[in-house]
């Protein structure tokens, strides 16, 4: 990711909302960048204006100290391939993510799935994906993956895998 951990990117916040140099430019993906996919002026915008509101910011970092933020995909450590000729979980499998994830965002998600072995993380479902986590409100891609016959996953079943992966 861009700032590496939440706590980096609320203290980007916080200097956001003190100084007036372009914020988060980090993050824009423009002609300029190539930043966060999917993230343009107007979500930039609203950042710079949060970051001026210093209860928010404070409440943003309080929150960030009262939970536990899964900041980067990298926090996975996988034993080495030489030592263990044991398959990856998602070893060649094309995963898709429905559904919110508490605690983490959907690209830390499909980073995890790669780090553990599928070949892609498509946003969308179709004939070659191969599973479909399914977070809360997993909705259309859920439906649709049933009508196709496709494995769904409960999330707390990736969870599980993406735990025992760090051990």
């Amino acid at each position: 990711s861009a700032y590496g951990s939440a706590n980096a990117f609320l203290e980007a916040v916080e200097d956001a909302g003190q100084n007036s140099t372009t914020p988060f430019a980090l993050l824009a993906n423009d002609e300029e960048n190539d930043g966060v996919k999917g993230i343009g002026p107007v979500l930039i915008s609203s950042l710079s204006n949060f970051s001026k509101d210093k209860m928010l910011v404070k409440a943003a970092k309080d929150l960030a100290a009262a939970i536990h933020v899964l900041d980067d995909a990298s926090e996975i450590t996988l034993p080495p391939t030489s030592s263990t000729n044991a398959p990856l979980p998602f070893d060649g499998l094309a995963v898709v993510f429905t559904g919110s994830i508490p605690d983490m965002s959907r690209s830390s998600a499909q980073e995890m799935a790669k780090l553990l072995g599928a070949k892609s993380t498509p946003g969308s479902v179709s004939k070659a994906t191969d599973i479909v986590v399914e977070g809360d409100k997993g909705g259309k891609k859920a439906d649709k993956a049933r009508s196709l016959g496709i494995r769904i996953m409960d999330l707390s079943e990736f969870l599980k895998i993406v735990q025992e992966a760090k051990r």
